[in-house]
């Protein structure tokens, strides 16, 4: 069986079931509309019956409804108003098709009914009853299989029931109700032949209909089924238009496949970060490298603006400059290579990078493409080499100093041995000239004693000096730090800045010797020292002071230097150690003391910690190791 037939086969079945189902619905709704219509004729011929009765037979009805009260039931059956009534009902209503009528009082107890059996019943409650009372026409169709009619039993009928008010008392309300009983039989047998000569009509135009359509349709199936052999054709070679296509495709698409991954290949060797960005600074892609440096894996990324990768005082400058240059073409970032700014890492980090942004457009798309390149390295080896130099000239400068000392010494020392000769020389010849003892007074004796002590402390003032300025002796050997601490203390206190710093020195006598360079770890102490006074400068509400004290600890020698000067918050406290880090006033100090001491410390195999409160002073404490071979204890 052809498409072509099924087609016509589909049709036929479809329209006759159309033409069967609109047929039955077309039936029903005549019926139905039928049934409604002779239900309202049959209800206003009953209320016309209604009126006429009530004006022909009120003088039987209105003593009727008056005798009721105090009768019983038989009586109500056997009186004289009930057979009068029912005489006079019998010839109004001959050659009518009322099979029945009841009366009802106010109470909704029936005084009259064609069937005597029914008089005396109470149907207060009948909703019909109830609805007449209240001034409505109650009225519907009903069957019954037997009934009791003014003829006598009928059987198998359909009636229409109506309630009906009679004409209302002084006080408005009803004075009673007819219940009226018509035989519809005959006319709903008329109108179901009506609705068969309809439906037989309704069939017969549907059948014409349907010939006519189906000759049609089965002309324009042709049409369709030629039509149909054309399309396939043509769909045959659009087919193999589209296989072809589809291999072209295909082609296309894996050459541009690997195209794409060539690309993300380069991209991804790439060692620098590269990230692209739309117009509005959106990240739309970057490569591992970037992911590395600035910690975070790509999908976080996507879609976030690139300000997220800046530290919070560059994230607005940089969209001004993005928007500035988007809406006038004046570039002030992109386009240049190499320049140094700072990026923020996932954890918050700040760090200097280069970076180099170049523009990408595709048509009205407009791209951005940053590449960056870590500078921390760099920068730390730039940090490390200046140290090196600032150390370097230092250690320059402290020879060159310590050269122009020994001069100074040197001429300072003649003086100083010819003032002590002179000295020594008067004191001999009073010792040997007994009897020019009473020439000197006590008081020339006393100025002799004064000079010679003011000359004692000149030499040994110079030959501390000329030992601190000595040339440094690399070697390392066995070292009383003890000692070491009460020369660099004693020196530092011709300095005028130390005569207001109280300084106190807690040196423990037992610890053991250790191993080291002196001239090195001088310089720690004289360092952690200056540092401490600097730290004591304008103290207003305490007398700066700096306890210094030795003592051993797990199998270490420690000193401590401890002021109660200004202190270190947080910030200054996580830097101290930094190359090039002061917090001092320019031409003060270039930020190399503290650092220097922990690299002299930790080439020693020590240790160098930092204890500080802000406001409330700072101690540094340097733990040395002992040495193996030295047993003994020093003083």
């Amino acid at each position: 069986m052809t498409a072509i037939s099924r087609r016509l086969r589909n049709f036929a079945l479809v329209s006759l079931a159309g033409a069967t189902t609109l047929v039955v619905l077309l039936a029903i709704y005549f019926h139905w509309l039928s049934v409604r219509e002779l239900e309202r004729l049959g209800v206003d011929q009953h209320k016309v019956l209604a009126r006429t009765l009530s004006g022909t037979l009120d003088h039987h009805v209105s003593p009727l409804l008056r005798a009721v009260a105090g009768l019983t039931r038989d009586e109500l059956r056997r009186s004289s108003e009930v057979l009068h009534l029912r005489h006079h009902l019998a010839e109004s209503l001959k050659e009518m098709r009322v099979v029945r009528i009841k009366i009802y009082n106010p109470d909704g107890l029936t005084v009259f009914s064609t069937d005597p059996s029914q008089i005396g019943e109470k149907h207060g409650h009948n909703p019909g009853f109830v609805a007449a009372m209240g001034g409505s026409t109650a009225g519907k169709l009903i069957y019954r299989d037997t009934f009791n009619s003014t003829d006598g039993v009928i059987e198998n009928r359909n009636l229409l029931e109506t309630y009906i008010s009679m004409p209302t008392l002084d006080n408005g309300a009803p004075k009673g109700v007819f219940e009226l009983y018509s035989d519809v039989t005959p006319l709903l047998h008329q109108i179901d032949r009506t609705r068969n000569h309809v439906v037989i009509g309704a069939i017969a135009i549907s059948l014409t209909v349907f010939s006519v359509l189906f000759f049609i349709y089965k002309k324009t199936d042709a049409a369709l089924e030629r039509e149909q052999a054309e399309s396939m054709h043509y769909l045959g070679e659009i087919e193999r238009a589209r296989e072809m296509l589809e291999e072209r495709v295909e082609e296309r698409t894996q050459r541009l496949a690997e195209s794409e991954q060539r690309f993300r290949d380069v991209i991804d060797s790439v060692i620098d970060a590269l990230i692209v960005s739309d117009a509005n600074g959106k990240i739309e892609m970057l490569n591992p490298a970037a992911e590395t440096l600035f910690g975070y894996a790509a999908h976080e990324l996507h879609g976030k603006s690139i300000n997220v990768l800046m530290p919070e005082i560059y994230r607005s400058e940089h969209d001004d400059h993005v928007a500035r240059y988007v809406k006038t073409g004046h570039a002030q970032i992109i386009g240049q290579v190499g320049r140094e700014v700072e990026g923020m890492r996932k954890d918050g980090t700040v760090f200097p990078l280069e970076l180099s942004v170049g523009e990408l457009r595709h048509g009205e798309e407009r791209k951005f493409v940053g590449v960056m390149r870590d500078l921390s390295v760099r920068k730390d080896t730039e940090r490390e080499l200046e140290a090196t130099r600032q150390q370097s000239f230092h250690s320059e400068k402290m020879a060159a100093v310590g050269q122009l000392a020994a001069g100074i010494i040197h001429e300072v020392g003649n003086p100083v041995a010819a003032i002590s000769g002179a000295i020594d020389s008067i004191r001999r010849q009073q010792a040997s000239s007994p009897g020019a003892t009473a020439a000197v007074t006590d008081a020339d004796a006393e100025s002799v004693d004064i000079i010679a002590s003011q000359i004692n402390r000149l030499a040994d003032l110079t030959r501390e000096i000329s030992e601190f300025a000595a040339p440094p002796t690399p070697e390392r050997r066995l070292l009383d730090l003890n000692q070491l601490v009460r020369s660099g203390v004693n020196l530092l206190r011709f300095d005028p800045r130390w005569r207001d710093i109280m300084v106190q020195l807690s040196l423990d006598h037992n610890i053991p010797a250790i191993h080291g360079s002196a001239d090195q770890l001088t310089q720690v102490l004289f360092n952690l020292l200056m540092n401490a006074a600097d730290a004591c400068e304008n103290l207003p509400d305490r007398k700066p002071s700096i306890d210094v004290s030795t003592f051993p600890e797990n199998g270490q020698v420690c000193m401590t230097v401890a002021d109660n000067g200004c202190g270190m918050d947080d910030d200054v406290e996580a830097h101290a150690f930094d190359p090039f880090f002061s917090t001092k006033a320019p031409g003060k100090g270039i930020g190399l003391g503290l650092g220097l001491c922990r690299n002299l410390i930790e080439e020693h195999g020590g240790n160098c910690d930092i204890e500080t409160r802000a406001g409330a002073g700072t101690t540094i404490q340097v733990c040395l190791p002992v040495d193996g071979g030295a047993e003994e204890s020093v003083s």
